[in-house]
């Protein structure tokens, strides 16, 4: 695995994206690549997250 394709996977595994299904390989203008695919859980927050987000939004100055 190259370097280039550590830091993809770090970059999308620190946001929560986790890989599904195998490995596809494709070739792309005369060059084999693998093909990863991601997904990531898609939840809705709780009330007490709301509150808090609604709470910190409240307390920002638009004056400035």
């Amino acid at each position: 695995m190259t370097g280039s394709r550590l830091s993809a996977r770090r970059f999308y595994e620190t946001d929560g994206w986790v890989p599904f299904g195998r490995p596809r390989h494709e070739v792309v203008w005369g060059i084999e690549v693998e093909e990863v695919s991601y997904r990531r859980s898609l939840t809705v927050p709780t009330t007490d997250a709301r509150r808090t987000q609604m709470g910190n939004e409240s307390n920002v100055d638009t004056n400035q």
